[in-house]
């Protein structure tokens, strides 16, 4: 199982020619983006385990930070696509690393079997939804391929970003949360359940 632990996205400028696309490895401390500059070829940033490279640039320009709303939705966002990357994998200690101190899970709210679930028991939760799962015809324990997420919508607000979208354990279940990043950290999530 892939272990994609999360960290601050930077946004970076470099004057390059656009002639001559530059792919930039940026070394975070727990992982490694890919940022494209210059042609229409490269597309936004991935995530990559590999060393850290520079292709192809012109010459040796500095990198500074750039410090706006707009990189701090892009961080948002990168946070709760982490999220959902982790959520997919199946990754309950992943997705543990992206929580706030302050973080609480609402699962099945307004209803006799809703359980609220903090940061210390979020895993646990995790684990054993998992285990329900594949329990139920869900995807084997250990399996890299746990959920699926449809209809993914996102609304920045200040410096927060929600999110609410569809999610499926194939075989298993399906419904519906909404969760919120602040400052590269998921402050809040809720789940339901479809009847």
């Amino acid at each position: 199982m892939r272990n994609i632990s999360f960290c601050l996205l930077l946004v970076f400028s470099l004057r390059v020619s656009e002639a001559v696309p530059a792919r930039v490895w940026i070394k975070t401390p727990n992982f490694y983006i890919r940022k494209c500059f210059g042609a229409e070829a490269c597309k936004d940033f991935s995530l990559n385990q590999s060393a850290v490279k520079t292709y192809q640039t012109t010459k040796r320009e500095k990198l500074r930070v750039i410090e706006t709303p707009d990189n701090i939705i892009k961080r948002n966002e990168a946070t709760l696509e982490i999220c959902r990357l982790n959520w997919s994998l199946g990754d309950g200690a992943g997705i543990t690393k992206l929580l706030s101190k302050n973080f609480t899970f609402t699962w099945l709210p307004k209803t006799d079997m809703e359980e609220i679930v903090d940061r210390d028991g979020f895993k646990p939760f995790f684990d054993a939804f998992k285990a329900k799962g594949a329990e139920n015809g869900g995807p084997p324990l250990g399996s890299t391929e746990f959920m699926l997420f449809e209809n993914i919508i996102q609304r920045p607000i200040g410096d927060t970003t929600f999110e609410t979208a569809q999610w499926i354990v194939p075989g298993f279940a399906d419904g519906t949360y909404m969760n919120a990043a602040k400052g590269n950290r998921i402050i809040w999530a809720m789940a339901g359940i479809s009847a």
